[in-house]
């Protein structure tokens, strides 16, 4: 739920709006969250979902890798709506509690896998200096390739996006996870 827009309504809804929420009736489950703001610009809304939908589905970045991404990126913002959301799926992809419970807290985690410290290295980098030095760069590349750079990028945006619109419509959690997203550590 939202102080800024509320709950959504198909009977004041355009007919634009109403096939929007269709789609997300059948995909993730009706329209809460980000989709509450985007909802009232369907074309924009669509379009974004229609990433969602590449970089859940049809990305060949593997699963643990995408997470990873998604909960840095998620961290970095402070999006509580979204960590609730992404932490189950972090979990069930595998990724250990440990990891998410140091992402949580704003601590680098410590990784039994180097593509997995590879790919916390980008996406935390990125976010926090704004740019990708060339050790952490170079360092991607040999373990990762330049296409999963391109892949942990592009999640990373698409999670900035969904982050960013959460928070300046103060869209709230519908539960608390486990860890909770700590918004003191840095």
């Amino acid at each position: 739920m939202t102080q800024r827009i509320g709950e959504w309504s198909r009977e004041s809804a355009t007919v634009a709006q109403q096939d929007f929420a269709a789609v997300l009736e059948s995909s993730v489950g009706g329209v809460h969250g980000p989709y509450l703001p985007w909802i009232e610009r369907p074309e924009l809304g669509a379009r974004i979902h229609h990433l969602l939908d590449y970089i859940r589905f049809e990305s060949p970045l593997p699963r643990r890798l995408r997470m990873i991404a998604t909960l840095v990126c998620v961290r970095h913002w402070g999006a509580a709506y979204a960590w609730g959301v992404q932490v189950p799926l972090a979990l069930a992809a595998g990724l250990p509690p440990a990891v998410v419970e140091a992402i949580a807290a704003g601590r680098r985690p410590e990784f039994a896998d180097g593509d997995d410290s590879a790919a916390y290295a980008v996406c935390s980098e990125l976010l926090e200096r704004r740019s990708l030095s060339d050790e952490v760069y170079r360092a991607a590349v040999e373990r990762l390739g330049r296409e999963v750079i391109t892949e942990l990028v592009a999640t990373v945006g698409h999670f900035c996006i969904v982050s960013l619109t959460l928070l300046a419509f103060d869209v709230q959690p519908r539960h608390v996870v486990s860890p909770p997203l700590s918004t003191t550590a840095t």
